[in-house]
């Protein structure tokens, strides 16, 4: 039989991170710490400012003028009386006497002398079963399709050819598709310099003169 070997863990070419601790201690200086510096409890006693009540910073040169814009403009009218109202005598909302019954559609739709017309209803024919007579319990598809007995009836004959596993006389090939498609590359042993150019010294100085001081 063919067992799997399990192939080798390839080499990490990863360059190691080692932690190497640092030589100066960290500073323990804070932007608050440096900014907010602690003042005494007596000092910072001192320096409360004292409290009182507010001073008004405006100052009136008069009394103050009880004219608006909205008075000047809309004067009173002189010499005019305001109308007086006229409310009607008999205005009494309760009404006198019982309320009608009478509405719009009562007295629109009266009741007509006509006797209603009796439907005409079926009797029924099939009644209830009793104790005398119960019901049937065959149904129409009882009675058209029947029970077979198949303890009378031999099973049929399969003419299906029979599976048997047989094992393979040569091992499994390893080759894949991606094996036999993408071949392993050697590396270079050297690998192709870059022709960088060389910076080389101007022999002329640079002019001075620019379109500002022109």
């Amino acid at each position: 039989p063919v067992k799997y070997v399990q192939p080798a863990k390839p080499k990490s070419y990863k360059p190691r991170q080692v932690y190497v601790p640092p030589t100066e201690r960290f500073p323990s200086e804070t932007v608050h710490n440096t900014s907010y510096q602690p003042i005494d409890a007596e000092t910072r006693r001192n320096c409360r400012p004292i409290g009182g009540p507010p001073k008004d910073n405006l100052t009136m040169c008069g009394p103050f003028d009880h004219n608006t814009t909205h008075r000047m403009s809309y004067e009173p009218l002189p010499c005019v009386e305001p109308a007086q109202r006229y409310y009607p005598r008999e205005h009494d909302l309760k009404g006198r006497g019982p309320m009608q019954d009478m509405t719009t559609y009562r007295h629109d739709f009266t009741p007509k002398p006509i006797q209603p017309v009796q439907p005409y209803k079926y009797v029924d024919t099939i009644g209830l079963p009793d104790k005398c007579h119960p019901m049937s319990g065959d149904t129409t598809y009882r009675l058209s399709f029947t029970p077979i007995d198949y303890s009378c009836i031999d099973k049929p004959h399969s003419y299906r050819p029979s599976q048997q596993w047989v094992p393979p006389s040569q091992p499994f090939p390893r080759e894949t598709t991606y094996n036999t498609s993408y071949m392993p590359v050697e590396p270079l042993t050297k690998p192709i310099p870059k022709c960088k150019p060389c910076w080389v010294r101007p022999s002329v100085p640079m002019e001075t003169r620019t379109t500002y001081t022109e």
